[in-house]
Parts: structure tokens; sequence; C-alpha cells
């Protein structure tokens, strides 16, 4: 087939139209101007070197081209997942089955190769037997295609999956468009016991005990779901290459959905792995989901915290026992003994709970510099007037909660801007915009909730189902002013038809503070039907928040950006020595890739702190070390273990994944279609695999010298007709 003529005229249309009127003129002159001397046939044949000088000229103007070459050398990769979920058998056959029968049916149109290559956790060039427990990382693989893909002769990339367990990134992959075929029936009609979603702390401390739960549901058949009776959850811990089970709790899933609720307290520090279980059951469509494992970080050191108050209240004593039951948390309550030199002058203090080496000068009252207090994790201070005590103690306070503590601001008659704090060291503290004039606290009874912004806090968590479980009431507020710009409410409680802020929480310089805004939140731990245990609750998990000390080693102190990674996330440390003069510190990685080491550069806006960057490729453990060398020829380490993995387990996520294969498909120029509507695709390959350009159009003018010579040997033959005729 004769490929078609592309104009590509050098002049708009009417410069082109009137240079074509204008040649044809000339010519037509010049042969009227012979004809006068000669015959008109002779005339005619001397001016036909000029018409073809001029068709010359007008030909270059307006430049025919052929089109550029078409590239039908392209091809297609279809990428089937081969992963253990794709082995479940839903709609008389198993979803990789399905898959491949999928592939084998893709109608490509003619000329463009298929490639077809089987994933997992990475690409395969063939596909894989069954048997052992096979990972999906698409992201991954998909980045794995990049190379391949930057040959340039790939059109597409059809993705056949049941989807990931986790949602997927959609950033960094082959630059091709993706389309997705989504495998997989209807899950909630299948015979199946599943584990959903587990709440479970990200760290913890040795001999502390932890809450970790778990949801389970059942689903299928009322039949099945009849003969499941009470199953027994179990929690394990890694012991060696197996599990050891501390915990066991029965679950009843003869209405389809439960909870099971274990308690543990780890006894090893380090990184610690639980594993919640439920047995299988004759007739379910798959174990995959029938457990969840989680990755605990256990520290040993306890959270250290002074309560100071010159008037102790009766939020005191609850508050005291509910921190007693806690291992994780030294206690020291400084105050002062009221009347215990009658008419002597002077004031006394008095010390009780744990006392830490060097904290003698606790005896003569609150301390006045900020460097007596740096043993102290949290101040928690209670209600008194800011007129009663030094402002240099105040000022030290502050100071000490700027260069990274915490303070806890506990409400009542002479607090916030009743108790004059208004103008003290200590006002820009408050999570409100307190004033001189605040109204008393209000009393009566008020029911006390988590606001749906703050239900995600780490402070929290299983907060908000207890409240709500329950009449959790309180029997005061104080009412300061509003909160300020960078402040979050914590707790709120209904007074006078309005949500107020009960407890709220805002950073300050490097540290944290947290306001109560009520003395009666004792009352949430009266028994376990009132606040159901949210009262220690929200202590231990508030005190430990607000610290966020990170880790601590030798020396060497930690603070990382997340509790747990994914393969192909970069981890951020925060460091800083406990170490005089410039110490050397210097990181290192060993992990599936080897040994590699790891730069510490500073941090801006953070003195003497250090940033390391750690990044995980495959899944697998990583053991990272950073080693701090003081110039007294002495060392300090730090050293973590990680676990680097998708925080589900495969097959976790029984149901496809429609919507994130939608989301990958739309943001790479494809789309999504589910198995039984594989037609819907044929436009899109029809689409992508159609024949491309692969350079510019090619002139016929100026591709070549015809042109020149062409019009070289018609401006010869014109003077040498002319000549003949002795008409030059």
């Amino acid at each position: 087939m004769t490929p078609p003529i592309i104009w590509q005229p050098h002049a708009p249309t009417l410069v082109v139209a009137a240079a074509i009127v204008l040649a044809v003129a000339l010519v037509a002159l010049r042969v009227r101007t012979l004809g006068r001397r000669f015959p008109a046939r002779v005339a005619a044949g001397l001016a036909v070197p000029a018409a073809v000088v001029a068709a010359l000229i007008i030909t270059a103007l307006i430049d025919p081209s052929l089109p550029a070459h078409a590239d039908e050398d392209r091809r297609i990769i279809v990428l089937v997942d081969q992963s253990t979920s794709m082995d479940v058998r839903d709609a008389g056959s198993t979803r990789r089955e399905r898959a491949e029968i999928l592939a084998e049916a893709l109608r490509v149109p003619g000329g463009v190769r298929v490639e077809r290559r089987w994933f997992d956790s990475a690409v395969h060039e063939r596909p894989t037997a069954g048997g052992t427990e096979r990972g999906t990382d698409l992201a991954a693989c998909l980045q794995q295609l990049a190379p391949v893909v930057a040959a340039g002769d790939c059109a597409g990339i059809v993705v056949i999956s049941d989807g990931g367990d986790e949602p997927m990134a959609a950033d960094g992959l082959p630059a091709a468009p993706i389309a997705a075929i989504a495998v997989g029936a209807d899950a909630d009609a299948l015979d199946n016991v599943a584990l959903l979603a587990v709440d479970a702390p990200d760290g913890a401390e040795k001999d502390l005990e932890i809450e970790v739960s778990a949801d389970l549901r059942a689903t299928g058949s009322a039949a099945f779901r009849a003969e499941l009776g009470v199953l027994p959850a179990t929690l394990s811990v890694a012991d060696g290459d197996g599990w050891r089970e501390v915990a066991r709790a029965p679950v009843d899933l003869a209405h389809g959905r439960a909870r099971a609720t274990f308690r543990h307290k780890p006894d090893a520090a380090g990184d610690v792995r639980l594993r919640i279980a439920v047995p299988a059951m004759p007739g379910e469509v798959t174990t995959l989901d029938n457990a969840r494992t989680i990755s605990l970080d256990v520290r040993e050191r306890s959270l250290r915290v002074l309560y100071f108050s010159r008037t102790l209240g009766l939020d005191f004593k609850p508050l005291r026992a509910e921190l007693a039951r806690d291992p994780g948390i030294s206690l020291t309550a400084l105050y002062r003994t009221v009347g215990a030199r009658l008419g002597g002058g002077g004031e006394r203090f008095t010390v009780q709970g744990d006392r830490l080496a060097g904290d003698e000068m606790l005896d003569e009252g609150f301390p006045a510099e900020a460097a007596q207090l740096a043993r102290y994790d949290v101040v928690i201070l209670g209600s008194f007037a800011a007129a009663s005590w030094p402002a240099a103690q105040q000022q030290a306070l502050a100071d000490h909660v700027a260069n990274g503590a915490a303070l806890v601001v506990v409400g009542g008659e002479q607090s916030f801007g009743l108790g004059g704090y208004a103008t003290s060291p200590l006002g820009p503290l408050m999570p409100w915009q307190v004033a001189d004039g605040e109204p008393p606290p209000a009393r009566g009874e008020f029911a006390v909730a988590v606001p749906p912004a703050a239900i995600s806090h780490p402070a929290l968590a299983g907060i908000a189902e207890r409240l709500a479980a329950t009449r959790a009431l309180i029997a005061s507020s104080n009412r300061p002013g509003p909160l300020r710009a960078g402040a979050t409410a914590l707790l709120t409680a209904a007074i006078d038809g309005t949500d107020v802020a009960v407890a709220a929480a805002q950073p300050y310089g490097k540290g944290r503070v947290l306001g109560l805004a009520s003395d009666t939140l004792w009352r949430l731990a009266r028994s376990d039907q009132d606040g159901g245990g949210a009262y220690g609750l929200f202590w231990r998990q508030g005190l430990r928040w607000l610290a966020d000390r990170g880790d601590a080693g030798s020396g060497v102190r930690v603070r990382w950006d997340r509790a747990r990674y994914r393969p192909g996330e970069t981890a951020i440390a925060t460091v800083r020595v406990d170490a005089p003069g410039r110490p050397r510190v210097v990181g290192s990685l060993d992990g599936p890739g080897g040994r590699r080491e790891l730069p510490a550069v500073s941090l801006p806006g953070e003195a003497g702190a250090l940033r390391v960057d750690v990044p995980f490729g495959a899944r697998g453990d990583y053991a990272v070390r950073i080693v701090c060398e003081r110039e007294d020829g002495g060392s300090a380490s730090y050293e973590r273990t990680f676990a680097v993995a998708p925080q589900l387990p495969e097959g976790a996520r029984l149901a496809r994944d429609d919507a994130g294969l939608k989301a990958l498909a739309e943001a790479h120029g494809g789309i999504a279609v589910g198995e039984e509507r594989l037609d819907d695709l044929d436009a899109w390959l029809a689409t992508v695999c159609r024949p491309r350009a692969t350079g510019a159009a090619r002139s016929l003018v100026f591709s070549s010298p015809w042109w020149l010579i062409a019009l070289i040997a018609a401006l010869v033959g014109d003077w040498t007709l002319r000549r003949s005729r002795n008409l030059l």
C-alpha cells in the first residue's frame, strides 16, 4: 500500500496560492511572448524549462513529505499473579487457573507481541510451582520491570491479579500504560473464618502488661457458621523456630463477628513477635487469613515521672494508684507539707515514691534550674496558684519542656487563668488561651468522649471503645479560653450543649504539653463499669506518647519516624549522643542485600541531633547499628533489628482489591476491569497497541539532492534552448 503524502507548506495558504497563480501567469506570458516570433509548437517547447523551474519552486514551497516509519515491532507485557492467595478455589476453579485462561484470551491487535511473566514478591520468567507460601509485592515487581519498559518498545502492561492486602503506592512505577484485570469471586459467599483488624501497641516495656485484640469474621453459608461453635483464639510469642502460646480467648462466631482480647507481659526486651491465630475449620476455603503476626518493640527503661503540687487534691490518690500498677513507670511525688513548721518560717517539702540518684535537691522544693529536671521525662503539675511558687522555678520547668521533656497540667480551682497563670512563664505552655477573669469550673455530671479527629491518636488507642461502652462521667470542667492554633482536643465533654475540650495537647519547643481541664477524671476509674478502665489506659498511653523518648542505647539515643516499615521504604533515624566534645557517629545496615555504610548528617533546626537514612529494599530482617566514637577513644553503640515486610500477611484480605487495582491503573493511563468483563479491555488494547511513528516525516524535496539537480538541469536546459534560438 502506497503511503499517503503529507504536505508541509513553508508559507501560509494564501501566499502559496498566490505563488502558484503568479508562476502560471509568468509561464503563460513567456509562451505568448515567444509565440510572436515562433510557431506555437516551438514556443511551447521553449517555455518548458521555465515551467519546470516554476514547478520545482512551488514544490519546495509546499514541501511534500512521506510519513515517518511506523514501528510495528511492539509488545504487551502480561503480568500474572501467582501468589498464594491466587490458589484459593472460588467460582469452581482457582484464581490462578482463571488468570491463565484470561491471559490466553486477551485480544491483542496483530503485529504486537505478547510477553507473559509471573509475579509474587518478584517477577519470574516462568511460573513457579505451588507448595510454599508466596507473598504479593505488586509495586516492587512493577518497579523491577522499569528497566525493561525503558527500552521503548513496550506498548503497555496488563496485570492479572486479585490485588494486594495493603494499599499500594502508585508512584515510581514503569513509564508505560498499566491496565488491570481483577480476579476473584465474592468473598462474602465463601465458607471462611478470617482475622480482620488487629489492635496492638507499636511498643511496650518489659514486664508491663499490654492488651492485644483482634476482630474476627465468619462468612459463607449458615450451615458452615452454625458448625463453628466457640473457637479458641490464641496469642503466641515467637520462641526459636516455633511459637509458644501465652494466652487464649474463646470467640463465638455464630453471628458472624466476634472480638478476641488478650493480655500479655513481654518478658524480654527487643523485637518481639506475637501471633494471633484461630484453628482451621472443616470446609474452610483457605487458612491464609486465620493468623496474624505482630511485631512489638519491647524496651527496658522505665518512664520517669515527677508529680509536683503545693496542695494535694482528691485526684492525686487515684492517679498514684493507677501508675503504681504500671511497672514501666517510676513515679516521684513532691509536695509541700502544710503546717510542718507553724511559725517557724520557710517551707518544708515531702518526697514520696521512687527516689532517683541525684534527686536530693527535691528535699528543698522544686528545682530552679532546668538541668536539675533532666532526669524526669514527664512533670505533672497539680492545681495551685502561680503566685505561690517562684517565677524562676516556673521558668526552669518551661525550659525543661522546651528542651524536649513533657508537661501535664491538671485542672482545678487554681489552674489556668483561675490560678493566675495567664501572665506567668508557664502561660504560653497551656494548650488553651488562658486569661485573667476566667469563669469558675462548671459543676455537674458531664459525659466524656473522644472527638472524631482524635480517634487515631496514639494516646487514645482503645479509649473511645471503653468510653462508648459505659456511662463515663466527670463532675467538673475548667473553662479556659479557646484552644491555641497548634493544640489538639483529645477528650471532650458536653457542657451547656457544647462539646468542650477537657483534655488537649500541643507541642512546645521540642517537648509536648497535655492539659486536663478537670480534677475529676479519676471518676472514670471508680469501677470497670464506670469508664471501663479508660482512666488508667489514658494515663499510661498518654504519658508514653508525651515522653516519646525513642530508643536508648549506651550513650546513644535514637528516635525513629515510624514503628514499622514495608519493603522499599526508607527509615529516618534521629540520633543524639551523650558524649562531650565532637564525637564521630557512623552507622551500618546488614540485611538481605549485604552490608552497607550509613552516613550521619546534621539535622537542621535541632542542635546536636543527627539524621541517618536507612533504606530497606526487599523484605527480610535488617540489623541497624549506630556507633559513637568519643574523643577519648571510647565508644558507645546502639543496635536494633527490623523485620521489614508488608504489614499484612499474604491472603489476610481474601476479597479481591478492586479499588486498589483501579487506582493503580488510572494513575498510569489504564483501566481496571473485573474478570467477568474482559471485553471492556479491548478498546484500551487497540488504543495502546496502535502503530506509532518512530521519526519525523521525510521531506521529498530536502531529504535527497534530486530537487537541486533537477533545478540546475532545468536552468541549463533553458539557457541552452534560448541560446540556440538567439534569444540571449
